[in-house]
């Protein structure tokens, strides 16, 4: 250490180096080796990232409405690192019952769907980028508009009056999912590319687990669907070289043993895939 050369900052400024013990403290400031400066201009970058996030999160629903704007929105989907892909509602395919859900959400949703579904049936509430993402992907599964607007009237009236459900907004934007409401646009469930990409605050209910849980919390949910430790680790490892959509399809596979998955890249196509695969194996 005798070439080295320290620079000393504020200890608050180093939390990460302090965290691992790699640096000398003393009266509030820390002595902070050359080489080390990298930690804390990283640290700093992603404080005032996520900040910017924020700010990006709070605006993005009104941002959204703007067409000079959406356009671009969409093109940064399509480059960021992840693989994008759209899936078109088939008006044509099999009808889902929404008193199936429970059991579809156990053996056929992706972890982001399946963890919405868990947490509408326990608060009797999403808030309203959860039930966009929610809602779209009910309806690209099968469920009608009908059914649609049953279920979720249903989960919320156990927490508010059906005239709020009705008179607050819920009941017109499950409407406006179907294109019945607003511009009569129909629009399509949410791809992994924008519920990965898509800023989420820890308020908040929607995004992807593999993508915005930490570590623990990524564990519960993985042990909670019968992933055994030593494969949670292999998938914990995946999310940290941010291999989110690798990490989701391994999932595919752990809990759907003998599968081929890589075809997987949208939540729909997961629960699609997952069908078919119990419809071959009817014993499983």
């Amino acid at each position: 250490c005798q070439n080295s050369h320290f620079y000393k900052v504020p200890f608050k400024d180093a939390l990460t180096l302090v965290k691992t013990r790699s640096v000398f403290l003393k009266m509030g400031y820390a002595y902070v080796r050359e080489e080390q400066l990298y930690e804390i201009a990283k640290s700093s970058f992603h404080e005032h990232l996520n900040k910017s996030l924020e700010v990006v999160a709070r605006a993005l629903p009104n941002i959204r409405e703007d067409e000079r704007i959406a356009p671009l929105l969409d093109e940064f989907e399509k480059a960021a690192h992840v693989r994008e892909t759209h899936y078109n509602v088939d008006s044509s395919r099999e009808a889902v019952n929404p008193k199936h859900l429970d059991q579809l959400a156990r053996t056929s949703f992706p972890p982001c769907m399946r963890s919405l579904h868990l947490k509408l049936k326990e608060t009797h509430h999403l808030k309203h980028m959860a039930r966009l993402q929610y809602g779209l992907f009910l309806k690209g599964i099968g469920v009608s508009l009908e059914d649609a607007i049953e279920f979720w009237k249903t989960e919320f009236s156990k927490k508010m009056d059906s005239q709020i459900f009705e008179k607050g907004g819920y009941l017109y934007s499950i409407r406006h999912n179907y294109g019945k409401e607003g511009k009569g646009v129909s629009y399509n469930p949410y791809s992994c590319a924008k519920i990965i990409t898509d800023p989420v605050l820890p308020t908040m209910e929607h995004g992807c687990p593999f993508r915005h849980y930490d570590n623990e919390s990524l564990a519960k949910v993985l042990q909670a669907s019968g992933v055994a430790p030593s494969p949670i680790n292999d998938l914990l490892e995946l999310v940290k070289r941010q291999h989110y959509q690798v990490a989701c399809r391994k999932y595919f596979e752990l809990t759907h043993p003998g599968s081929n998955p890589e075809n997987i890249t949208h939540p729909n196509i997961f629960f699609d895939e997952s069908r078919k695969y119990y419809k071959e194996r009817p014993a499983v």
